[in-house]
């Protein structure tokens, strides 16, 4: 009987410890994965700056967004012609994607982004004078659609960290809610192309 008892005892012990494995594993898991993004509820507890690694996902409400590709080039070339950055200048292309799960358009522009150095030096998205075909412009992403387009930054060629800032203005009923999310990114590693062109055909 004392040998069943503590036989019981010891097996409830082991299904506590593996639970508190599992949920561990879940939790390490998902930061890996990048899903442990900004949440709604994140963003709902006052804070007015939210900073995310590059890998993560930022949520708000219905729409989610998330950074998917990532280069450098010294000479850009569109339908109306071509742009090369000054000396030890570079072009910084940073691709995004859109998911608008809700139910209403949602709009989105080039120009609510921006770049910031370890110095909080900002850069503006470049106009897309070039008429590049997968540069991102003042669109709306319409209902359960999601977009991915290209922001365009002209940056030093030294440049090693930034953020990429998304600026949220919102309405929500009465109350009109401002907030930055921000996305770590180190450029150390990022290639380099000689040049980027893409001539819509």
């Amino acid at each position: 009987m004392a040998l069943g008892l503590r036989t019981m005892v010891m097996l409830s012990v082991t299904i506590i410890v593996l639970g508190i494995v599992f949920i561990s594993f879940l939790k390490i898991t998902d930061k890996v994965l990048g899903h442990s993004g900004l949440s709604d509820q994140d963003i709902s507890k006052g804070k007015e700056i939210a900073e995310l690694s590059l890998n993560q996902i930022a949520t708000y409400g219905n729409i989610s967004i998330k950074i998917v590709d990532l280069f450098k080039a010294k000479k850009v070339i569109g339908n109306m012609g071509r742009k090369e950055g000054d000396k030890n200048e570079t072009f910084l292309f940073i691709k995004v994607r859109i998911d608008n799960h809700g139910d209403l358009p949602y709009q989105i522009s080039n120009l609510d982004f921006e770049l910031k150095d370890e110095n909080n030096k900002t850069y503006d998205p470049e106009v897309n004078v070039l008429d590049i075909p997968d540069a991102l412009v003042l669109t709306a992403v319409q209902p359960h659609r999601k977009i991915e387009g290209y922001l365009i930054f002209k940056i030093p060629e030294n440049l090693e960290k930034c953020k990429l800032v998304y600026k949220l203005n919102k309405v929500e009923g009465y109350v009109f809610v401002r907030k930055e999310i921000q996305w770590n990114i180190n450029l150390t590693d990022v290639k380099e192309l000689d040049e980027y062109s893409v001539i819509r055909k």
